[in-house]
């Protein structure tokens, strides 16, 4: 039993913190493959669309909580609480919290392949939003314009 059921106020911090970087010029790079899928779906509620995908985020952690745990996840009333903006570092490691909690456990099973499709649209895009948000904070780092592309 290694799998936990994050909180709600987990994903509300990680919504929270999308909306606030979809409103600012400089982090909205940072969530591309976000703002990428919204722009793509002529969304006309970017606020309900994203609670929409943290949703179904809590969702597929809640299932893999129950396969991994062989017990349910208590039904909460997800109440999504404004004003918890996370770091760009501190997203990814919610993010990141997310995906050991939810997708590592999935993918140990072949319950991943029977996730509903909406579901699973949402998990992958949180994954690549994940992956372009390390790269964006690795290509801050110093260290990335002085290595060397080629050995």
């Amino acid at each position: 039993m290694s799998t936990q059921c994050l909180s709600t106020r987990h994903y509300s911090a990680i919504a929270s913190t999308f909306l606030v970087f979809m409103g600012d010029a400089q982090k909205r790079n940072s969530i591309w493959p976000l703002v990428s899928h919204i722009k793509d779906r002529s969304v006309l509620s970017v606020t309900e669309h994203i609670e929409k995908i943290v949703r179904h985020m809590y969702a597929v952690n809640c299932l893999a909580y129950e396969i991994d745990n062989k017990e349910f996840c208590k039904p909460v009333k997800f109440v999504f609480e404004p004003n918890l903006t996370l770091t760009d570092v501190q997203l990814f490691k919610a993010l990141e919290s997310w995906r050991w909690n939810s997708m590592y456990t999935l993918e140990g099973s072949d319950q991943i392949l029977s996730i509903p499709e909406p579901m699973g649209k949402s998990m992958y895009l949180a994954v690549d939003i994940l992956h372009h948000l390390a790269e964006t904070i690795a290509k801050r780092n110093p260290a990335y314009e002085r290595a060397a592309w080629t050995l």
